[in-house]
């Protein structure tokens, strides 16, 4: 099933999207917020954004494509600070085609999905 988990790390918790296809490896995963409900509402707020922008950061849009030393990732901005971060693709058109794959499912990405360890 696709959504997303919200997890606890020392005292704080960040949300990570779960694909379909694999539920053990995450497609990417939030900044630390200091509150479980905080996780929710920036799932909702980032879910709501996406709708509405495009690649790129110009004029305060929410996606960007960064390489790394590993290959590209996907970052998403919120306030014109990173809230998200993809896994690491090797090819810059592999990270492109998960930023489309991801828009096109956002809502069904924004559905919860408690944590099976707890």
């Amino acid at each position: 099933m696709i959504g997303y988990r919200v997890k606890k790390q020392d005292n704080k918790w960040y949300f990570e999207f779960i694909p379909h296809n694999n539920k053990n490896q995450p497609i990417g995963r939030s900044i630390l917020f200091s509150s479980e409900a905080e996780c929710h509402n920036a799932v909702t707020l980032l879910q709501r954004t996406l709708k509405n922008q495009r690649v790129g950061m110009k004029n305060n849009e929410v996606t960007a494509i960064c390489q790394v030393e590993k290959g590209w990732i996907a970052q998403y901005y919120l306030n014109n600070e990173i809230i998200y971060q993809s896994r690491i693709y090797e090819a810059k058109q592999g990270c492109k085609k998960s930023i489309s794959s991801f828009r096109q499912k956002i809502d069904e990405y924004a559905s919860y999905l408690p944590d099976e360890r707890t």
